[in-house]
């Protein structure tokens, strides 16, 4: 299980995402489909803790993570 907790991350002086909790569990799939540069691989980045948040948090371990850009 994997959960973020009021999280947040910019860019300079772009917000992609703020105050974001989102709890996945050891049976879930998640996913983010949007338009190229908009931000939405971001939070699959911090969740495979290859970025880091810039507030809130990241708890859990066990988490098999993939993504392609």
């Amino acid at each position: 299980m994997i959960q973020l907790s009021g999280a947040g991350k910019r860019f300079g002086h772009k917000l992609l995402f703020e105050n974001l909790n989102w709890l996945i569990t050891p049976k879930d799939r998640a996913g983010l489909v949007g338009a190229n540069g908009r931000g939405g691989t971001t939070p699959l980045r911090v969740l495979a803790r290859v970025e880091l948040l810039d507030y809130g948090s990241l708890n859990g371990t066990s988490l098999r993570t993939d993504f392609v850009e």
